[in-house]
């Protein structure tokens, strides 16, 4: 629930009218207010007002609201996903006949990430201890709205330091079950900064190394053990996030791990983790186990 919103205002010629103001909600209604409260020029021009919660403190990056841009400069969602916030912009504007309150309707500047798992195999178990969400775009510049209703832009930093990963570990292992059950823990939903996604390729950078596409994917903390008791995997899974993925502003994504059929791959970054000398990208299981039976003829003495 939205308590507190920050706004910059622009008279009819452009220049700052007030600046990074705090406005907040009035009571139970959905009324915001700042104190001290500004009037409307007397002129009757229009008035352009950038808004955004929450304050530019708490965002991090660089906040510019000026008369030649409007910007917030070099953002990065919180590496801890548990710390990681909503960043939400309006565009309004009005004059002094709106003196009853100006409409402003937010909309969500980042995309959200969900995670859910399953497993429906009755050779093995597997258990999730963590989550990681490796290797997107982590820092852009957003450059707001010129007009209502609307998103704003997002220019991605091109340096690949900037693909971080992600992770958390759970506070209680989850045992996997045939209905998927939710990685988020408390953390609600991973925040991320629109893009198109470029995908981890096992093949061709297995290792999944800078300069050399370095690509994103899904990892999960993951104990998978046979029905008898033997261990088949203690390590990081990983996945290629979806191939030709463009995340949305204001989008929740869901994806859903199917540990039925398979465990996964190597994670790129991990390997040591996972066993007896894997190799990044590996598929952690090889395939079915079938046989082709000959049975020899009967032989008469």
């Amino acid at each position: 629930d939205l308590s507190s919103m920050y706004v910059t205002a622009f008279d009819k010629n452009g220049k700052t009218y007030f600046k990074e103001t705090t406005f907040n909600r009035d009571g139970a209604t959905n009324s915001f207010k700042s104190n001290p409260e500004y009037r409307w020029p007397g002129d009757g021009g229009k008035v352009k007002f950038y808004c955004y919660a929450p304050e530019a403190a708490q965002l991090g990056g660089t906040m510019s609201l000026t008369d030649t841009e409007k910007k917030l400069s070099d953002f990065a969602p919180k590496k801890d996903v548990k710390d990681q916030l909503d960043f939400i912009v309006a565009y309004a504007d009005g004059t002094k006949g709106d003196g009853n309150g100006v409409d402003v309707k937010f909309m969500h500047q980042l995309t959200q990430i969900k995670l859910k798992a399953m497993c429906k195999n009755a050779t093995y178990t597997c258990k999730i201890a963590g989550v990681r969400i490796a290797r997107p775009v982590s820092k852009g510049t957003f450059t707001f709205p010129e007009a209502k209703d609307a998103n704003g832009s997002w220019t991605l930093s091109q340096n690949d330091a900037d693909k971080v990963i992600y992770e958390y570990l759970l506070p209680n292992e989850i045992n996997l079950t045939e209905a998927a059950q939710s990685l988020m823990a408390d953390n609600g939903g991973a925040m991320l900064i629109p893009q198109s996604i470029t995908s981890w390729d096992p093949t061709n950078n297995p290792k999944n190394e800078a300069g050399k596409g370095r690509g994103a994917y899904l990892s999960m903390k993951l104990v998978a053990t046979s029905t008898t008791g033997q261990v088949l995997f203690n390590g990081w899974s990983a996945v290629p996030f979806p191939a030709n993925t463009t995340l949305e502003a204001g989008k929740t994504y869901e994806y859903t791990l199917d540990y039925s059929d398979g465990l996964g791959k190597v994670d790129p970054e991990s390997p040591d983790e996972g066993g007896d000398n894997p190799k990044p990208g590996d598929d952690i299981l090889g395939g079915n186990i079938s046989f082709r039976v000959n049975v020899t003829d009967w032989v008469v003495v």
